[in-house]
């Protein structure tokens, strides 16, 4: 699945029977139970029949959405889950800020938005994005940098995520796992990824797990 990404020349060119002849293809490769059109059925309806809306961004998220449950996020909350279970204190947040200057300008705006290392000029550096120097650092770009950088080291010294802004409590003993959501107003949620992995744990009743 990491070959799956999309070719910017090919935005405008997504539609819904882009978007299932890819889904398709996707799960034809790796499910070989007894219930194929039952699976693909339900997969369709969920990715794209919900809340369908007929613009070629909202088809390119939705297989973003997609490959990023299958990737990411449902293998992270059972992760979770899996290790609180064997009794670890867990900590858990999502990045759900951007920074426009870390995005070609071709992209459109919609097609943007935090994605997988997001958070790396934040703990890492600005050097590690070749045209981040475009914006300068504001007050809410320095309040995410703030949030990471102090709880990742008070984390190292005392195993409390703990920062200036908000205070990051553990994932809890609930179902709806706790996370610290990371933007310029740091707040504190519950139900981390909870439709997902809701989604695609009752897709095993098929015997089809591909997280």
């Amino acid at each position: 699945m990491h070959r799956s990404g999309v070719d910017p020349t090919d935005y405008s060119s997504w539609n819904r029977d882009k978007l299932i002849t890819e889904l398709k293809k996707i799960i034809r490769k790796f499910y070989t139970g007894n219930h194929l059109e039952k699976v693909l059925k339900v997969i369709i309806g969920y990715y794209v029949d919900r809340d369908e809306e007929k613009e070629f961004e909202f088809y390119i998220n939705r297989y973003t959405e997609f490959l990023s449950d299958l990737i990411f996020f449902v293998p992270t909350v059972d992760g979770i889950l899996a290790r609180r279970n064997a009794g670890w204190e867990i900590y858990a947040y999502s990045l759900d800020h951007y920074n426009n200057a870390t995005w070609n300008k071709n992209v459109p705006q919609k097609l943007r938005g935090p994605v997988h290392g997001s958070e790396l000029p934040y703990t890492i550096g600005k050097h590690i994005v070749d045209n981040i120097h475009e914006v300068e650092t504001s007050a809410e770009e320095q309040v995410v940098a703030e949030v990471f950088q102090q709880s990742f080291s008070e984390f190292v010294k005392t195993g409390v995520p703990s920062n200036d802004h908000r205070a990051w409590l553990d994932v809890g003993t609930d179902a709806n796992i706790r996370y610290l959501q990371i933007t310029p107003s740091p707040r504190m949620k519950q139900g981390f990824y909870n439709e997902s992995a809701a989604f695609w744990h009752k897709i095993r009743e098929y015997g089809f797990d591909i997280v």
